[in-house]
């Protein structure tokens, strides 16, 4: 647990080094000082070249849309909150971008994320919003979900990308051999139902572990540990609106 605790910590710290509050557009040269070397963990070299290999099927016009300088403030931009055809996004959609070109980007996530959080991303993103979708396209759908291309794969070993959209935002950074994939946020609404003939459950293995733990607990610790409040205060990401 330690050791788990100290690698979240040196994570959000090299976020918190490379990403300043000051854009930079993406025709200014990119100038981070403390970018890294390219990394020779042979895990890494796969981020690299799975990142390389989906820039490479983008056009002209939408590399320049969804790439910025690695301390680029649209790390800062990510939001909870559904990014309808009224207020699009930064960067490139999933709806911009072909069957081939998505299919990459999703090999890429795949490389980042284990099994079962892969599962959880596609899970949210396709089943859950797809099901929103059906109630109301203009606010809710697949395609809306945005990425941001931090820094350049090809030219450093200190780069990254974002995913953000509906209940679904994931940064991920590569700084040399370190890998992060924080801050990240995942929710689900519906969490549990059925699209399109695939059940899903979202955090199933979550609400299993909260209920053993209130389960085991005495009268007097469930007594703390709920909180009655009928009110609440919800953070929907590090923005103020949409980015």
């Amino acid at each position: 647990m330690k050791n788990s605790t100290l690698s979240i910590l040196i994570s959000i710290i090299v976020v918190l080094m490379f990403f300043s509050c000051s854009e930079t557009s993406v025709e200014d040269v990119c100038n981070v000082s403390s970018e890294k070397e390219h990394a020779t963990n042979p895990e890494i070299v796969k981020l690299k070249e799975s990142m390389v290999a989906f820039r490479k099927s983008l056009s002209e016009e939408l590399l320049g849309q969804g790439s910025v300088c690695l301390n680029s403030q649209r790390f800062y931009l990510w939001h909870n909150t559904p990014a309808n055809s009224r207020g699009k996004r930064d960067g490139i959609t999933y709806g911009d971008l072909n069957d081939e070109q998505l299919m990459d980007f999703k090999s890429l996530m795949k490389l980042f994320l284990s099994a079962d959080g892969y599962q959880k991303v596609n899970d949210i993103t396709v089943l859950s919003e797809g099901w929103l979708n059906e109630i109301k396209s203009d606010v809710w759908n697949p395609d809306f979900y945005s990425i941001d291309m931090f820094g350049d794969p090809e030219k450093s070993g200190s780069w990254g990308f974002q995913l953000d959209g509906h209940h679904c935002v994931v940064n991920f950074l590569v700084h040399g051999d370190n890998v992060s994939i924080v801050p990240a946020f995942l929710g689900g609404e519906p969490a549990k139902e059925t699209y399109k003939g695939q059940a899903f459950d979202i955090f199933k293995d979550e609400r299993d572990l909260a209920l053993t733990l209130y389960n085991g607990m005495n009268s007097d610790e469930k007594a703390k540990a709920v909180n009655k409040s009928s009110t609440r205060a919800l953070k929907v990401g590090a923005a103020e609106r949409p980015g």
